[in-house]
């Protein structure tokens, strides 16, 4: 496997997140979605909503991540998570993550969330992908607190170059970059292509978040994968 350096300019989390054991999951996941959607196409049906196809998912990574994937950690689906306003003791938001894998197998612990959407090569689509269900659940949303990276997982419902490079248009309009809060790096470039945190992902955003959600540096950098969904049998 490729290592990666990590080598953004707000990147004191570079040296400290597991990012060969993170890339290890990852990799285990699209291989495993690769694998799974070629064998059983019949259970990922794209007519199936999101909720349902990405429980089918986890539950291969669930099955096959220790005798497979060779991994030390846990793959989580849906796990409940409340947040409480300290000032009255009251239940504020309830979070129910996608995917996550889990592990204290390093000297720092890992937790990466996957949050996965489909995603066709048209507008509506991206708004989707990039609002309150999607991106933003990692902007101004709950998800991956204070964690320094987490990732998108477009189900592409077209042909995935053409999702890929409508997304990375729709993410360079400024007013979607104002909107998601997005950094860009020492060169000025608000996509970092090729990834600096997983190979298999097309590119990364980094997004500013708020200061009860973000991890030290005070922004988030998010992988955006893409994983093809089945033809549709005629």
């Amino acid at each position: 496997m490729r290592r990666v350096t990590v080598s953004a300019p707000r990147d004191p989390w570079g040296a400290l997140f597991p990012v060969e054991e993170a890339q290890r999951a990852t990799q285990f996941l699209v291989d495993t979605w690769h694998t799974v959607t070629g064998k059983a196409p019949e259970n990922f049906d794209r007519r199936r909503n999101e909720p349902l196809l990405t429980e089918q998912f986890w539950w291969y990574l669930d099955r096959l991540g220790e005798s497979e994937g060779k991994l030390l950690g846990q793959w989580s689906y849906e796990k409940a998570q409340f947040e409480f306003d300290q000032v009255t003791g009251k239940k504020i938001k309830r979070i129910r993550q996608d995917i996550e894998y889990f592990s204290n197998a390093g000297s720092v612990r890992l937790n990466l969330t996957y949050e996965f959407k489909k995603l066709k090569a048209k507008g509506d689509s991206w708004r989707a992908y990039q609002g309150q269900h999607g991106m933003r659940r990692f902007v101004d949303g709950y998800y991956a607190k204070h964690q320094p990276v987490a990732a998108m997982v477009a189900m592409t419902l077209d042909d995935t170059k053409r999702c890929i490079d409508g997304l990375r248009r729709s993410l360079l309009i400024d007013g979607t970059r104002d909107s998601l809060k997005m950094l860009p790096d020492r060169d000025g470039r608000y996509l970092r292509e090729p990834s600096q945190v997983f190979p298999t992902a097309a590119f990364d955003t980094e997004h500013k978040r708020p200061a009860d959600q973000a991890p030290p540096q005070g922004a988030t950098t998010l992988a955006h994968l893409f994983l093809a969904l089945p033809p549709q049998d005629r």
